[in-house]
């Protein structure tokens, strides 16, 4: 696997851009200005975060917080894996469309969880 992987860095490293790049700004525009989260995470998506930052408990040493049963949480925990078999299928399926349909795939994700990830750092 290591020699596989230094043999086709370039197109992982292309790849890696494709999700990251978008993702991060994506959750620079949500922190910054939380009113456009709906151009990356759905109405609900966020109604949930918002419930959920506000029951935030304080747990352990240093102030570390928790949500209550988040991470537990079978329906969170099957939603990302269902979301990840799904965006992997579709990048390599569309592998055919000479990597349009890949790239279409690894930037909408990135949005996605960039915009995720925003909207849960801005409502902590």
């Amino acid at each position: 696997f290591p020699a596989a992987f230094r043999r086709n860095w370039k197109p992982i490293a292309l790849a890696a851009i494709f999700l990251y790049l978008p993702g991060l700004l994506a959750y620079l525009t949500v922190f910054f200005s939380h009113e456009k989260a709906t151009l990356f995470v759905p109405d609900y998506v966020i109604a949930e975060v918002q419930q959920r930052a506000n029951k935030k408990i304080i747990t352990g040493w240093g102030g570390n917080t928790n949500f209550e049963g988040l991470l537990s949480s079978p329906g969170v925990s099957s939603y990302i894996m269902v979301n990840n078999i799904r965006v992997s299928a579709l990048a390599a399926a569309l592998g055919v469309t000479a990597g349009l349909g890949t790239f279409f795939v690894l930037v909408t994700n990135g949005m996605m969880v960039g915009g995720l990830a925003g909207a849960a750092t801005y409502y902590n």
